[in-house]
């Protein structure tokens, strides 16, 4: 609780956001991870729209890869290349969707949990890959296992528990059995669109007859 409520700055204000967001949408994530540039650990609230993971699967530790949409400032992305995190590399400006250049605008960055055969063992091993999304340029490999956790039968390794890092807060099952749950938002659309509807055509009938015809 300490750690949580204290140490952790983040942590209170990130859960009444995922409070509040859990019964409209229906399904939010926590992602819980040791940060390197602030030196202790940290959580972030992450909304069911920026992490993708296939609708098929039935968990996260199932999932074969899970991507994170991460935005990052330019002032951090040089800060974690100084300090080794990212590759020294040049990185595009992101798009300009006005008139006027932002140099500050936040970069966009896949952050792939995913699995890799880099040592060409036939066997993936569990990773994580940052990719820069607007040059597609890998900036960060990492391993997302613990060596103590690998398990073999003496002659080969058997498996490699990958580390969690998110954590599901789930509000209504998907009744098709979909990863991602369900909240009151998609509950209440198909009605909404009914009174929508029912408004519009009352407002069109009204004007057609003030109109005169």
């Amino acid at each position: 609780s300490y750690q949580l409520l204290n140490e952790m700055e983040e942590w209170e204000e990130d859960t009444d956001v995922l409070l509040h967001h859990l019964p409209i949408v229906g399904c939010a994530f926590r992602k819980v991870w040791h940060s390197e540039t602030l030196g202790r650990n940290k959580s972030e609230m992450v909304p069911a729209i920026h992490l993708v993971v296939n609708n098929k699967c039935r968990s996260l530790d199932e999932a074969p890869v899970v991507t994170h949409e991460v935005p990052i400032y330019p002032q951090d992305i040089e800060e974690r290349k100084r300090s080794g995190v990212f590759l020294d590399i040049d990185l595009p400006a992101p798009p300009n969707e006005g008139t006027e250049t932002d140099d500050d605008a936040p970069h966009m960055f896949l952050e792939q949990h995913c699995y890799l055969d880099l040592d060409e063992d036939d066997y993936k091993e569990p990773y994580i890959v940052t990719v820069h999304k607007e040059s597609c340029q890998v900036v960060r490999i990492v391993a997302n296992y613990r060596m103590e956790n690998i398990k073999d039968n003496g002659k080969k390794i058997v498996r490699i528990p990958k580390d969690q890092y998110f954590v599901k807060y789930s509000f209504i099952p998907d009744p098709k059995g979909g990863f991602y749950d369900i909240g009151f938002g998609r509950l209440l659309e198909s009605l909404g669109e009914t009174i929508d509807t029912t408004i519009n055509q009352m407002l069109d009938a009204g004007h057609l007859q003030n109109a005169g015809g």
